[in-house]
């Protein structure tokens, strides 16, 4: 910045012989106020500055490129009754140790698992295997054997057609266990770490086995109820276990207050938790963060203390009736975007890499 000197005069009557010391006089003066005469000087304004923004909602789980049917191979399994098949991912890498286990049941009975599977494939390669099995009607389709009948769905879980269900058959649960102790034997999958994860009448085979069943560490239920015969005589022989149930408020076709033949959704997570000696009184609840307003529902995650497991209710406020995901792809149906169910089981069974 300049000095403002520029037509200074030096007063009549300065001898000249100290004109030069005053007119330096001046100079020092002048240069003192750095911004030059007092109109020149800046005025204080107003930060006006924008808020800053509000954070991004975490980033949506990134999908391999490679296609899941190129990422699975047929095991086949032999039961009393015949062979059933699987669709089995062996990870390319494991964290430590044999890697855990996570056996994914298909609800329709017209699902293909391979179809089913790209609802948990970001999972893929990263230390966990995943078995896929099909239901048994699926099977025999596949072999030109399958019923063709007309299908149709009631209101009310209850009521529904049986042929929709996919695994309601006699031999189900003992196929689904064959296979756990197959894959253990075969491809090296840790015991002490199998996971069973259920979406409908998968969902409910799950309830079944976490009443009856040693093989598992752990079980996500998603869009399944349990059946009162059930609730009634259910030893968990298995514990301590890991259960993790996600369930709409308004499920057209599972009511959250339950009906004839399936229990209310706090019935079976009472029953569940007083066989696993839960704090039932003081659950921990966390309203999950709203990052689709557009799915009408909001998530409410339940958690209770206990000494024989961990148990944890995901309440999907709203008719919300899929398999909640934020892959992208999945934005159809009526699944809620606010949480994605493997990401959410990867954190709650404690395997390496979930998200905090």
């Amino acid at each position: 910045m300049r000095c403002a000197t520029a037509g200074a005069v030096v007063p009549a009557g300065v001898p000249n012989s100290t004109r030069p010391l005053w007119f330096a006089a001046l100079v020092g003066l002048a240069c003192a106020n750095p911004f030059g005469p007092g109109d020149e000087a800046p005025t204080d304004v107003a930060d006006d500055t924008d808020p800053p923004p509000a954070p991004s909602p975490p980033p949506e789980p990134e999908r391999p490129q490679i296609p899941v049917r190129d990422r699975v191979e047929k095991v086949a399994t032999a039961t009393d009754d015949g062979t059933r098949f699987t669709w089995f991912h062996q990870p390319s890498r494991v964290f430590k140790g044999n890697p855990p286990l996570v056996v994914v049941l298909h609800g329709g009975q017209e699902s293909d698992p391979r179809v089913f599977a790209r609802k948990v494939d970001h999972w893929f390669d990263r230390g966990v295997a995943f078995a896929f099995p099909s239901a048994r009607e699926a099977a025999e389709r596949a072999k030109g054997k399958g019923k063709n009948k007309e299908r149709g769905k009631s209101k009310q879980r209850g009521d529904e057609d049986e042929d929709d269900l996919a695994w309601k058959e006699e031999g189900d649960a003992e196929y689904v266990e064959r296979l756990v102790a197959q894959l253990v034997t075969e491809r090296g999958v840790d015991p002490d770490r199998v996971y069973l994860v259920g979406f409908g009448s998968g969902g409910e085979l799950g309830w079944k086995l976490a009443c009856e069943s040693t093989a598992f560490a752990g079980y996500g239920l998603v869009s399944a109820g349990l059946l009162r015969t059930e609730a009634s005589t259910c030893p968990m022989p298995g514990l301590p276990v890991k259960l993790a149930v996600f369930q709409a408020t308004e499920d057209p076709w599972l009511l959250w207050t339950g009906d004839e033949t399936w229990v209310a959704v706090n019935e079976a997570m009472s029953t569940f938790g007083g066989r696993m000696r839960c704090d039932l009184a003081s659950p921990t609840e966390v309203l999950r963060d709203d990052l689709d307003p557009d799915d009408g529902a909001r998530v409410t995650e339940r958690t209770w203390t206990c000494p024989d497991g961990a148990l944890r209710l995901y309440e999907l406020g709203g008719p919300s009736r899929g398999w909640p995901t934020r892959t992208p792809g999945e934005r159809g149906g009526t699944a809620t975007h606010d949480v994605d169910t493997m990401d959410e089981l990867a954190r709650f069974f404690g395997f390496p890499g979930a998200p905090p």
